[in-house]
């Protein structure tokens, strides 16, 4: 029952980065954010028709962590794990207005720290994955410039087992100066253990708790349900600068809580499992500006700001300066500035008072601040076949003394 804690590894490690799960989507729109510009219609007098095309998108990232405030053991002991994703997209154009989509991929985790549900740590090879595909069909409506895609998705690993649905639509007014997008998404989970192990004959049975804690059910559920609403505002203010502004809502119901993370107690030597409310609403606001400062650069800055009824205030300043290097390589330094306040419901180690309803020792959410660093490195020969190369790189480091490696490689080619 080692494996039982990917589910909690990967969590995490979406936390640090932003989501694993939504990382390979994040680096492609990074990476093509070069063309933002928007393109000017010429009326050539008669009506172009789009070839059927197909493009494949290949992403692998590399991600390590390390650091000393493990949630499985009460907010002490290691939290080391190495995550490599690779990942592969397929969209295929029937005509101009009509698309397919397509993706699939696999979260290959070795950790140390998972072993502790346990107490017997092995190494970081022990290992375990997270499978996940999509299928998705979009459609443009020139005329009117309105554009609608849907997607399925479906994840699994040994405890947690996912059924999601995006529903994105988006429209551009007829002077190409504002863009209107909506996305709705709901994702539908079930957290118990055994999907994946032969003994349970791949049936889930169970939700894994800490080993001396076993002794009892702590949960009367074991599902969870997370709706997500965001919407876009985009306006190009002039030939040289777009403003996005982007208010969201989040609701989650069900388990929050992760059944394997340990709290230790004031006076106490036997721990709890941590217990979290049923119910949590989180509300983003961001706000970017895309400016042309001539010659070969372009700045991207933006903001954000995030409440929760968890107790948690975050703000989020980023930068990034795509710096075109000849006709064929564009350089990418970028940095993110992070900080947010405690939840009502954070202590550390062996600091929870005993009288307490909720309580975690998740560093997660505890007040930190956090910055990222890095360099993207892009390649786009006028070639047939190869359309899009690139490598990116970014050092996290958070004020707890955790830090993240993340190093990812990009291909997309013409089929």
């Amino acid at each position: 029952m080692r494996n039982a804690g990917v589910f909690a590894v990967l969590y995490r490690a979406r936390t640090y980065t932003y989501s694993l799960r939504l990382f390979g989507g994040i680096l492609s729109l990074l990476l093509w954010g070069d063309s933002w510009l928007p393109a000017q219609e010429i009326d050539s007098g008669y009506v172009k028709k789009q070839v059927s095309e197909t493009d494949l998108e290949v992403l692998f990232s590399y991600y390590t962590q390390d650091g000393e405030h493990s949630a499985v053991t009460g907010g002490e002991g290691t939290e080391h794990l190495q995550v490599y994703t690779p990942d592969f997209r397929l969209t295929h154009a029937f005509d101009e207005s009509h698309r397919f989509y397509a993706s699939l991929g696999v979260d290959v985790i070795s950790s140390a720290s998972t072993d502790n549900i346990d107490f017997h740590v092995s190494s970081a090879s022990s290992l375990d994955g997270r499978y996940h595909m999509s299928l998705g069909y979009g459609q443009k409506f020139p005329k009117v410039g309105l554009e609608v895609i849907g997607k399925g998705s479906v994840s699994i690993e040994s405890d947690y087992f996912s059924l999601g649905g995006d529903l994105f639509g988006s429209y551009t007014d007829g002077s190409q100066t504002n863009t209107f997008s909506l996305q709705l998404q709901g994702f539908f989970d079930d957290l118990r253990w055994g999907r994946l192990n032969p003994s349970t004959k791949h049936s889930p049975t169970k939700l894994i708790y800490p080993e001396e804690l076993r002794f009892r059910e702590w949960y009367n559920l074991h599902d969870r349900q997370s709706f997500n609403a965001s919407f876009t505002w985009s306006r190009v203010l002039n030939r040289r600068m777009i403003l996005n502004i982007n208010p969201g809502f989040s609701l989650q119901q069900g388990l929050l809580s992760t059944p394997f993370h340990r709290v230790y107690f004031e006076e106490s030597f036997l721990p709890k499992v941590e217990n979290l409310p049923e119910q949590r609403i989180k509300i983003p606001l961001g706000i970017g500006l895309n400016s042309f400062i001539g010659g070969e650069w372009i700045i991207r800055s933006s903001y954000r700001f995030y409440w929760d009824d968890f107790g948690i205030l975050s703000h989020t300043g980023n930068i990034e300066a795509p710096w075109k290097v000849g006709q064929s390589f564009t350089l990418t330094p970028f940095i993110r500035f992070y900080t947010q306040t405690a939840s009502d419901f954070f202590q550390p180690f062996g600091e929870h008072s005993p009288d307490e309803v909720f309580y975690t020792s998740d560093y997660d959410l505890s007040k930190f601040t956090s910055i990222k660093a890095g360099l993207g490195v892009r390649y786009y020969p006028f070639a047939s076949f190869l359309k899009d190369l690139s490598i990116r790189y970014s050092y996290y480091h958070r004020e707890d003394g955790l830090y993240a490696h993340i190093l990812s490689t990009y291909f997309k080619y013409d089929l």
